[in-house]
């Protein structure tokens, strides 16, 4: 078992990647699609692990190869954060995926995270993956307001007349979120964008899913992502809570964390081969 740093290009940016690979021969294959500000390039540190490097490494010791990689302008790749928007993010997942592709792997499933799921929504059909885990998922971008930080919808449409962007301050890191980013997300709730409406294709799944939800997560409120689930086709889903849970199961390696992970890995070892 090995994980080994590689990167694939996107738009002409070079997307910073790891594959978590097992020991066994044409392993099933599992593709992060992080969350906002996020990264999928984890690494172990002296203080512990991020929850999708421990997911990994229990994916990877069941046989199953993990691809995680980094959208463009975060992490270790490439680019400026959203200076494509959410258009940008759905190219990054498409390359992820024909990159897995090329290289044989097969048997392809997504794990998402918040925004993430999103992503991974918006390119079902796309990817037609064998199964889905969605962790605390964006399931409606017309109620995604995080972006904004704190400014209201008002101010948010006219710093777009005017071409200025939002300062976002994520852990005392700020990221600069752009126009055309915040222009998808009013074009999206003026209903002039269905191709960033993942409500409308909630109803096309129809593999294995499961959604994983902290019950006092107050940046997407559990009570709006059940109403969502219901929307799934899929007859094998389930949506299970972690009670007390904030977004992201955080602290590291509480016991939102733990039950998150665990069952993550018990999904796709059952539907994910």
């Amino acid at each position: 078992m090995a994980i080994v740093p590689t990167s694939f290009m996107s738009a002409g940016k070079k997307i910073a990647a790891f594959l978590d690979i097992p020991d066994e021969m044409n392993p099933p294959t599992i593709i992060y699609s992080h969350g906002f500000t996020s990264s999928g390039t984890k690494e172990w540190t002296p203080e512990g692990a991020h929850k999708v490097v421990k997911t990994a490494e229990k994916l990877r010791s069941l046989g199953f190869l993990v691809l995680r990689f980094d959208y463009r302008g975060l992490g270790k790749s490439e680019g400026i954060f959203m200076e494509n928007g959410l258009t940008g993010e759905v190219e990054d997942l498409k390359a992820a995926y024909d990159f897995a592709k090329e290289r044989g792997f097969k048997r392809i499933s997504v794990l998402g995270s918040s925004l993430g799921c999103a992503i991974a929504i918006l390119n079902y059909d796309y990817l037609k993956p064998k199964s889905l885990v969605l962790w605390n998922p964006v399931t409606n971008l017309k109620t995604f307001s995080l972006p904004y930080q704190g400014h209201l919808e008002k101010e948010v449409r006219n710093l777009i007349k005017i071409g200025e962007s939002v300062m976002f301050d994520d852990n005392d890191v700020k990221y600069e979120i752009p126009t055309p980013f915040l222009k998808e997300l009013m074009d999206v709730k003026d209903g002039l964008r269905s191709d960033l409406d993942v409500q409308k294709i909630l109803g096309k799944i129809e593999c294995p899913t499961l959604v994983v939800h902290g019950t006092k997560d107050e940046i997407l409120p559990i009570e709006e992502c059940q109403e969502s689930f219901e929307n799934i086709s899929s007859s094998t889903k389930e949506f299970i809570k972690i009670e007390g849970a904030e977004h992201g199961f955080n602290p590291l390696n509480s016991e939102y964390e733990k039950k998150a992970i665990a069952v993550t890995v018990k999904w796709f070892d059952k539907y994910g081969r």
